[in-house]
């Protein structure tokens, strides 16, 4: 365990104070942002359609700019997480056809690499948390193993938020 994992508190902690959605969803993204130490992170939350994605969230980028936006699941690596309900890692989006570079110049914000991660649990997906640029290094399957226990924890408390 990093001096940085020390320093964190349990999932339970971080959790078990959540009486919203919104709350819930917060924590976990700036939770796995640290985990990471990431420079920027999204979390998106499915629509009750389940067609669009919506901006729920933002770590390291000025809220403002992504405007709680909506992005069809049909567009962008984040959208393909969301169909697949699998995870993706991109250490060059540049080089990655699903990348969606519109989202770049409404932010202002240069993304390079992303790590994305279906939150869900059982069939129910409660949307995509999208973590962007790692620092000094590449993302890597270890780092999606260190992420599955927040995504699982969160996941379980949206669940009985929802309940």
């Amino acid at each position: 365990m990093s001096e940085q994992d020390a320093s964190l508190p349990s999932l339970a902690e971080t959790f078990s104070d959540c009486e919203t959605a919104d709350v819930c969803v917060w924590k976990a993204l700036t939770r796995a942002c640290a985990e990471l130490d990431v420079q920027a992170g999204t979390f998106f939350e499915l629509d009750a359609t389940g067609a669009s994605l919506r901006v729920a969230h933002t770590f390291g980028i000025l809220p403002w700019r992504v405007a709680k936006g909506h992005f069809p699941v049909s567009q962008g690596i984040c959208g393909w997480v969301s169909r697949q309900r699998e995870p993706a890692i991109v250490n060059d989006v540049s080089k990655d056809a699903r990348f969606n570079g519109h989202v770049d110049l409404v932010t202002q914000f240069k993304t390079l690499s992303v790590l994305c991660i279906p939150v869900m649990e059982g069939n129910r997906l409660y949307g995509v948390m999208e973590l962007i640029n790692r620092q000094m290094q590449p993302f890597t399957s270890s780092d999606l193993a260190r992420l599955q226990p927040i995504v699982e924890a969160a996941a379980a408390r949206l669940r009985s938020l929802s309940a």
